[in-house]
Order: structure tokens, then C-alpha cells, then sequence
């Protein structure tokens, strides 16, 4: 076997999902110091390894950090100091310090909450021949909560990112995870693109190459599996270099997954496809 016809095992050893009997043979070639199947594992693990990096980084607006900000020191100043206890060498995991960062932003919203309604509950009643004034602060009172509702909306949306780069992050980590490539199904074309997904079936879907549709076309990312039921995993956005990554839980139902593939669709998609396939691939078994 030439180093060439290697690399698909070396990809699967890098992955942790290459059977006994090929790790075992890829190994021992590995073991003779061959430069060139080196240098290829070297850059699978690191491809590999820069999966989680490869979402989009979640960057707050400016209003949303400002509110947030806000919120928080006027949580704090609702809230009694603790006494410092002694340091405590645990630390809480990453998903729990954002729960708790979340807790506060909720404590300081319900503060917030409860000094408007009490504000507009306890103002004093205006004469008639003073209506304007009161319906400026009422006016005032329902665009800042407006504002909020926006603003809680951007947080949430927030929040699911960071969940699906925690996901993701699992994903990669999980011991026995399927990996399945996908080749260009047109001649002349350099598209290529790559599913994951591990037992609870967490799958994350990374593609290049793919060209600019028309406005009323996107691309959708489709999963075969048990009896030939065929899902449509989500729409793939990629970027101006025709690059995209995609992350999504799959229904259990599909189990065993026999192939994926992307097709051009119109907008709105149907529930099976109907449009060109441009990247293909099936499952190793």
C-alpha cells in the first residue's frame, strides 16, 4: 500500500475510529519514521483539533454588552454582600459559570421589572389638564420595555450559541465518533466537505469549495438513514470563500446512518430533495 492510499486511514486514525487490524498496519508503517504519512497525521489532528474554533466567535452588539453591563450592577446593588470564604481549589465548569452569569443578568432583570411596574404603580394621578406629561413618561416606559424584550431576545440567541459550541466541543471529544466524507458530484469541481457525529447523535458538517447560488436557491444538507428515510439536516450559509460549518441534532430514528449528501434547493425547500446534488458520500461499514 502506498502512502497515498493511506490517507483515508490516516484521516480515520486521527479521528480515533480506524478498525483494529488497519490502526495496527498503519502503525507499524507510522513506527518505520515515513515522513510523509507523518506530516499527514500531523495535519488531521490539527484540522481535527480546530473543529470547535471553526464556528462563528459570538460577539455581543455594543447595546446588548451595555444592557448587560447595566443589569449586572444593578443586580449587584440589590444584592447583600457575601463573606469571603477561604479559596477552594474546584472550579466550576464552563457551562456552570454561564449559568450563573445568565442568573445574575435574570436577578438584575427582574429588579429592573419590579421597580417600573411599582414606578408606574405609585405615580400620582396627573389633572386633566396635565395628560401630556403623563403620557410622555407612559410613552417612555413602553419603549424601554421594548428595548428589553429586544434585548432578551439577542441574549437567548446568544446563549444558544454558546450551548452548540459546547456541544460541538462533546462532539469532538466523544470515543466512538462516525465520520463520513463527502466528494464533488459535478467534474471539475474542488467542493469537498465532512460529517461528525457521535452515539447521542450531535452531528457537526463542515464543507469548502461550495459556489454562490442564486438568491432563490440555498443549499441543504441531507441525511439518509434506516429503511431509506431521508432527512433534511438544515440549510448550509457559506461564507464568501464557499466555506461553511454547520452544527445540529439528528433524530435517533435514522440510525444507521448509510449516506449524506448536499443538494442546490429552492427557497422554500420540500421535504425530500429535488435539486442537483452537488457533494455525495456514503458510509464506511
Amino acid at each position: 500500500m502506498s502512502c497515498r492510499e493511506r490517507r483515508e486511514r490516516i484521516y480515520l486514525h486521527a479521528a480515533g475510529v480506524l478498525e483494529d487490524d488497519e490502526r495496527n498496519e498503519l502503525e507499524t508503517h507510522l513506527a518505520t519514521g515515513c515522513p510523509e504519512c507523518h506530516e499527514a497525521l500531523d495535519a488531521e489532528r490539527e484540522q481535527l483539533g480546530g473543529l470547535a474554533l471553526a464556528l462563528a466567535p459570538v460577539v455581543p452588539p455594543a447595546r446588548v454588552r451595555e444592557r448587560l453591563l447595566e443589569r449586572v450592577r444593578e443586580a449587584q446593588r440589590g444584592v447583600h454582600p457575601i463573606p469571603r470564604q477561604a479559596p477552594r481549589t474546584w472550579q466550576p465548569a464552563p457551562a456552570l459559570r454561564r449559568a450563573a452569569g445568565f442568573a445574575v443578568v435574570a436577578l438584575g432583570a427582574a429588579a429592573l421589572t419590579l421597580v417600573l411596574v411599582r414606578w408606574q404603580g405609585s405615580a400620582p394621578a396627573a389633572a386633566p389638564a396635565s395628560e401630556a406629561p403623563r403620557e410622555a413618561a407612559a410613552s417612555e416606559l413602553a419603549a424601554a420595555q421594548e428595548q428589553l424584550a429586544e434585548q432578551d431576545t439577542e441574549l437567548a440567541e446568544l446563549e444558544e450559541r454558546l450551548d452548540a459550541a459546547d456541544d460541538v466541543a462533546t462532539l469532538i471529544g466523544a470515543r466512538e465518533l462516525e465520520v463520513l466524507d463527502l466528494a464533488a458530484a459535478e467534474p471539475g469541481s474542488a467542493a469537498w466537505g465532512r460529517a461528525f457525529w457521535d452515539p447521542e447523535y450531535r452531528c457537526y458538517f463542515r464543507a469548502e469549495g461550495l459556489v454562490p447560488l442564486a438568491d432563490d436557491q440555498h443549499y441543504v444538507l441531507w441525511m439518509v438513514g434506516a429503511e431509506e428515510r431521508v432527512h433534511a439536516a438544515g440549510t448550509l450559509e457559506p461564507d464568501a470563500r464557499g466555506d461553511v460549518t454547520f452544527y445540529t441534532r439528528l433524530p435517533r430514528e435514522l440510525s444507521p446512518i448509510s449516506r449524506t449528501f448536499v443538494t442546490a434547493e429552492a427557497v422554500p425547500h420540500g421535504e425530500l430533495p429535488a435539486g442537483p446534488t452537488l457533494l455525495a458520500g456514503a458510509a464506511r461499514r
